[in-house]
């Protein structure tokens, strides 16, 4: 519901800022005209949508799951069947969409790095590095990772209690001397 609103909004943000910066007609009082009919509105917010973002230029946004059923358990759900959970999909693609110039290529890289947090089934112990995961962390674009930090990712991914239990089941921690080994 919270991203629905937030989508609502922004929309209509682009849609207002677009016609209420002065360049469009306006009123005796010098407010820009309003948009007067369903057709026209759903017509702007087409329009306004069809602009914003550069992922849509990149790859389809993947399907919203079911919240429920995502987070019944710690693998979540893939719909699709291509390796990593639908939720996780989605977070990528939104987050990734406010960034210019994305490739299909930072979102493979961003997907990865999701997946090489969330635990298997039944948890293995030392199958998660986290030196691995900030490695890769740190050879997403610097743009990437100035909209999404490290911890973010993990809390976005470990958004259940299940699955952080799961995530320290599995995790062999960064120690000391891993901190400072070069990422190759």
């Amino acid at each position: 519901m919270k991203k629905k609103l937030f989508t609502i909004i922004t929309a209509t943000s682009l849609i207002v800022g677009c016609n209420g910066g002065g360049e469009g007609t306006p009123t005796v009082d010098n407010q820009p005209t309003a948009i007067e009919t369903q057709a026209q509105y759903q017509s702007a917010l087409s329009e306004a949508l069809s602009k914003a973002g550069s992922m849509r230029n990149v790859i389809t946004q993947p399907p919203t799951p079911d919240e429920i059923t995502d987070l019944a358990t710690v693998e979540g759900v893939d719909s699709n069947e291509n390796g990593f959970r639908d939720s996780n999909e989605r977070l990528a693609w939104q987050a990734l969409d406010i960034i210019p110039d994305v490739t299909e290529a930072d979102y493979q890289h961003l997907l990865g790095l999701m997946a090489k947090l969330e635990p298997s089934v039944p948890s293995v112990a030392d199958s998660i590095s986290e030196h691995e995961i900030y490695c890769d962390y740190r050879a997403l674009k610097t743009e990437i990772q100035d909209r999404l930090s490290l911890e973010m990712i993990y809390e976005a991914v470990l958004d259940t209690d299940l699955r952080r239990t799961a995530f320290y089941d599995s995790v062999k921690p960064m120690t000391t001397s891993l901190v400072a080994e070069v990422c190759q």
